[in-house]
């Protein structure tokens, strides 16, 4: 690679590393359609919810379920998940 790609690829991961965390917090990418048994999102914050339905999820936050629990998800433009 050149000297060039390299030092793009380093700006952008400072672009990256740099947003605030707070910005992706703020905005939610999805609704919670169900639950079943536990169910978390960790947020780009670190800080830990239980999640239910209706619920925003956030970008960037990182979904966990317990043994035998579900989620199903409906992102903003209506694509669905189910996990």
């Amino acid at each position: 690679m050149s000297k060039f790609t390299h030092f793009i690829a380093a700006f952008v991961m400072m672009v990256i590393f740099a947003t605030p965390a707070t910005l992706y917090a703020a905005t939610d990418v999805a609704t919670v359609t169900s639950t079943r048994g536990e169910v978390s999102a960790t947020l780009p914050s670190g800080e830990v919810m239980k999640l239910s339905s209706g619920d925003a999820v956030a970008l960037g936050s990182e979904i966990k379920t317990g043994s035998r629990s579900s989620v199903a998800m409906e992102f903003k433009d209506k694509s669905r998940f189910e996990l």
